[in-house]
């Protein structure tokens, strides 16, 4: 009997320890950012928030703040949500309240204070008219109606090991940060993202296998390529080499102008510091530098032209060419129009 009951005792703690481990693994949900209004008009809103983690994406509203007694929401999952309302009458004050929480209503969840928006007076514009209550935007509704952030630097990649990398790219206004990737361009089965925000992106690629030559897409909202790429993993114990030169941070494009660029990047060891540039990535035929040595290296490339594309890869070798070099496949960035302020990025 007594054994019978220790065995129970043992299973049941066994039981807890489980539900308890189980509960320490899951993350909290959080709301990040937002909710923020994207775009108001006579008869529609889009609202939009990020979360720490997948969670869905609930908005309750009505013209009472004690009754919020319609629900609009977006298919389950992601770090960015947005809904759109529709069918709203002009010039009137709605309360709303979004929600995000984990799977078919387990695990936590966060809930938004109740905030206000106030619909136009003016038509609505056509991309509204016909479409039903709570669908969710196909594109992202900036100040502008849609998303017309355009890419001026990259996509670069950066810290490409044998089984991850980084994706970095600046976009003129704040975007979506979704990269699907994939062993072939047209079975980008895998998704990696951050919350939504911000002109400076940079996503982390996992689960890659060596030396294998990747093909990716980063989104707009809609679904459709913001723009593409493709990169190598690096071989199995590449970093792990001795005496080779590597590329550990960057290469990161600084600053812009309509003349000028600044590119930046750093090694693991003291080497040169050299830009390969030019308007065609096959034909890199001009060439900045720093001064030879330390580990950070910057490079102030000059007398470019305005509002155009141009493509560079950096190069860091040992001392008077001898040794190992570590170089880059040919990214891109572009200068900004005549007149136009200069563009400084942080990383």
């Amino acid at each position: 009997m007594r054994k019978r009951i220790a065995s129970i005792a043992t299973c049941a703690a066994l039981m807890l320890l489980m539900v308890t481990f189980a509960s320490a693994q899951a993350k909290d949900v959080q709301i990040t950012k937002g909710p923020t209004i994207e775009n108001v008009t006579g008869n529609s809103a889009t609202i939009a928030w990020s979360t720490n983690t997948n969670a869905s994406t609930v908005l309750k509203y009505g013209t009472d703040r004690n009754n919020l007694n319609q629900t609009a929401q977006a298919p389950w999952g992601g770090l960015t949500h947005r809904v759109t309302l529709r069918n709203l009458e002009p010039n009137k004050t709605y309360y709303y309240q979004v929600t995000s929480a984990q799977g078919q209503g387990t695990g936590s969840g966060d809930i938004g204070a109740i905030a206000q928006f106030q619909t136009t007076s003016g038509p609505a514009s056509a991309a509204n008219q016909g479409q039903g209550a709570g669908q969710q935007s196909g594109a992202q509704q900036g100040q502008g109606g849609a998303d017309t952030a355009q890419v001026v630097v990259g996509p670069i990649m950066q810290q490409v090991t044998e089984n991850s990398a980084v994706v970095y790219w600046e976009t003129t206004k704040p975007t979506e940060n979704i990269v699907k990737y994939g062993t072939s361009p047209n079975q980008l089965t895998q998704t990696a993202q951050k919350p939504f925000g911000g002109e400076t992106h940079k996503v982390e690629l996992t689960g890659l296998q060596p030396n294998t030559l990747y093909h990716f897409a980063i989104q707009k909202p809609d679904g459709t390529p913001r723009t593409t790429g493709y990169f190598r993993t690096d071989p199995a114990g590449a970093a792990t080499a001795q005496g080779a030169v590597r590329i550990v941070n960057g290469p990161n494009v600084e600053y812009l102008t309509p003349t000028k660029a600044i590119i930046a990047w750093s090694t693991n060891a003291p080497s040169s510091s050299i830009v390969k540039y030019g308007q065609d990535p096959n034909a890199l035929n001009q060439t900045a530098q720093a001064g030879w040595g330390g580990t950070n290296h910057r490079v102030t490339i000059d007398n470019l032209q305005p509002n155009t594309k141009y493509w560079f890869s950096v190069q860091s070798g040992q001392a008077q060419g001898t040794g190992t070099m570590a170089q880059t496949a040919p990214y891109a960035f572009q200068t900004i129009q005549q007149g136009q302020s200069a563009m400084t990025f942080k990383h």
